[in-house]
């Protein structure tokens, strides 16, 4: 139940001790199996009704319109402060438990390892979990904000187009996640009777999307993991170890009791690291007022959103371990 050096047969057919670098490699190698066949899996939907929270973007309706029979109203008029507001929830969290790992039993299946009385024994599981499962897992969810590199393979991030070198766009039709709008197409002549307002249209702003980081591969073909075989000899892996540190980080990916099951959340104030652009909710910044004369005793003001767009709420996606 600790860290502990994995032996390899090295060229001279000696057993070895693994450096930390050879180490990290075989974590890298299992990330990117993971990244292959991901068990803590988004999916974006063509339409509303995911699983994951709704974010809203919201654009400025106009002002209520004033109306009066002798003058322009113009000065009593008020600021616009109701909203047109589109709900997203486009982005469907769930996990593949499929992959249902056992703990060597025979202590055969694990990677062996020299213990402090120079004997070779078989990893527990609880030594496969500090060596490679659980450190895997921090490289793939605790790197920062920036962070794109192939050590977060097979997770996912927002982005403020649906191309990234390295990663591969969710929906596979270019979905966004969430669009920002500002409001456009108020006018005069549409001024309407006192207390009335106008919604205006839709004018885009930016679309998000969800990618994946796609794997890297490692080369670990000279440090292949050994294990004792069923006649109680030393035998490399006939893949190195690949398939099974793959499938045992998959399964802790979806299915960890102590608290390395990756998650994802999406929201104005979640926990994790982020993970890509924040997702910015836009709305104009100031107005204008416009008049109309409808007829001799009929005149007419309304104010309309204008001006530039200025952040009002903002959400961010994050990745964390549960």
């Amino acid at each position: 139940m600790a860290v502990v050096k994995p032996l390899f047969i090295n060229s001279d057919n000696n057993l070895q001790e693994m450096t930390d670098a050879q180490v990290l490699l075989h974590k890298q190698k299992a990330i990117y199996q993971y990244s292959l066949d991901p068990s803590a899996l988004l999916t974006v939907v063509s339409n509303s009704g995911a699983n994951m929270a709704a974010i809203t973007d919201t654009r400025l309706k106009s002002g209520v319109s004033v109306v009066s029979v002798s003058a322009d109203p113009s000065a009593s008029t008020s600021a616009p402060s109701a909203t047109t507001d589109v709900s997203f929830d486009k982005i469907n969290f769930a996990y593949d438990t499929s992959s249902g790992q056992t703990e060597d039993n025979d202590n055969r299946a694990f990677p062996i390892y020299r213990n402090s009385d120079g004997d070779i024994r078989a990893m527990s599981l609880s030594d496969m979990k500090d060596t490679f499962l659980h450190p895997a897992i921090d490289l793939m969810v605790v790197a920062d904000a920036s962070a794109d590199d192939s050590n977060v393979a097979g997770t996912y991030r927002i982005h403020t187009a649906s191309s990234l070198t390295d990663f591969t766009e969710v929906s596979g039709a270019n979905t966004a996640i969430f669009t920002d709008t500002t409001s456009t197409g108020f006018a005069a002549g549409s001024i309407g009777t006192a207390g009335s307002t106008q919604t205006g249209s839709s004018s885009s702003v930016q679309s998000f999307f969800l990618l994946r980081r796609n794997g890297t591969d490692v080369d670990t073909n000279s440090i292949k993991l050994a294990q004792i075989n069923s006649d109680g000899d030393i035998q490399e892996y006939s893949d190195g170890g690949t398939e099974l540190l793959g499938n045992w980080l998959k399964f802790t990916a979806g299915q960890s009791g102590d608290g390395y099951k990756i998650t994802y959340a999406i929201g104005a104030s979640v926990s994790g690291t982020q993970r890509g652009s924040s997702i910015l909710n836009k709305q104009l910044g100031s107005t204008v007022t416009s008049t109309t004369l409808v007829n001799a005793d009929d005149y007419r003001a309304q104010q309309f959103p204008s001006g530039s767009a200025t952040t009002t709420n903002t959400y961010l996606f994050k990745i964390n371990k549960a």
